[in-house]
């Protein structure tokens, strides 16, 4: 199998997981409609090792992130939702310079230059 990387978004309504490549390409998703408080991170993984040909063994970091990542045990670290918006969208779209994240709790605008956080502003 091959070394991959997971990142997971705890939210208070849902919870997401990506998994990406050494090489940084996209190896899969899995969104799970439950979020902080309950059993979502470990279905989400679950879920997503079921459905791919990856291993749990073969994931050389796991980055936590949204609204339950520091309850998260299996992570190596957690960053906060904000960043990790412009780190991604500075990978996948690197000419589009604001993020509006409509969340369960809270609706965040994020302006993005370079990869980096410029501004934002959270309701």
């Amino acid at each position: 199998m091959e070394a991959h990387y997971i990142g997971i978004d705890i939210g208070s309504t849902a919870t997401k997981l990506a998994a990406l490549s050494g090489e940084r390409a996209l190896l899969g998703t899995t969104v799970v409609p439950f979020g902080t408080g309950t059993q979502a991170d470990q279905l989400a993984l679950e879920t997503f090792y079921r459905n791919s040909r990856l291993s749990p063994s073969d994931c050389v970091r796991t980055i936590a992130t949204g609204y339950g990542r520091l309850i998260f045990r299996g992570a190596d670290a957690q960053v906060s939702e904000i960043s990790c918006h412009a780190k991604g969208l500075h990978h996948f779209l690197p000419q589009a310079r604001t993020i509006i994240d409509v969340g369960g709790q809270d609706t965040k605008v994020i302006v993005v230059q370079n990869g980096m956080v410029a501004d934002f502003q959270m309701n």
